[in-house]
């Protein structure tokens, strides 16, 4: 007999991801039958149970080919290939998976109680967002410089208005490419928080629907 079984997680991703400004890393630690880190709200329920006898456990990191491999258990390291695509769409069907664009790491142990696979991948990012910080960092800097000579060109007793007036076209041209750096830094986030609470709201709004259709 044998037997395949999908989980599927309830969150985003199973690994740790930390965006920096110039690096992204995605941290994996997967452990198997490692009693101690079951959740204090299930322990009651799996202190009459007992662990499976895994005599040999494989790990499959599916990750575009563009990060490198920054730490692993080299002893315990099989492979590292480029994503079969075909079979692997026929196994999984999925819209992430993309053609010689994936890549596979294959890590294998056998004869523990318990199994641990800790893998660090990272990648350089030098794109549209560092190009972003430069342009935001450079303007920051050209207003403090460009501040004190404006603040001695124009008179103290002047109207704001009037301060306004005579600033230069090339200082409002610079505020406003300030001001649309700062909604492509804060506005992503802001959509994927309101996305993550529609997810969990979503749920509740379907049933309601469904509850409101059968009255």
């Amino acid at each position: 007999m044998y037997l395949r079984i999908g989980i599927e997680p309830a969150i985003e991703s199973i690994a740790t991801r930390k965006k920096g400004i110039g690096k992204s890393t995605v941290i994996y630690d997967l452990k198997v039958n490692e009693s101690r880190n079951i959740p204090e709200y299930l322990l009651d329920e799996f202190k009459p149970t007992f662990a499976c006898d895994v005599q040999t456990c494989f790990c499959f990191h599916i990750i575009p080919n563009d990060y490198s491999i920054t730490f692993f258990e080299s002893e315990h390291l099989k492979n590292v290939r480029t994503l079969e695509f075909k079979p692997f769409k026929n196994y999984l069907d999925d819209k992430r998976l993309k053609k010689n664009e994936l890549m596979v790491v294959f890590s294998k142990k056998s004869d523990s109680e318990s199994y641990s696979f800790f893998t660090i991948f990272t990648k350089e990012r030098i794109g549209v967002s560092q190009f972003a910080i430069a342009i935001f960092i450079n303007i920051i800097c050209g207003f403090l410089f460009a501040f004190p000579a404006i603040r001695q060109e124009i008179p103290k007793k002047d109207e704001l208005s009037t301060i306004l007036a005579s600033l230069p076209v090339e200082f409002y041209l610079a505020a406003l490419l300030a001001l649309s750096l700062l909604f492509y830094f804060f506005l992503p986030p802001i959509f994927s928080y309101i996305r993550k609470i529609w997810l969990k709201v979503k749920p509740i709004f379907s049933k309601f629907n469904e509850d409101s259709a059968r009255h």
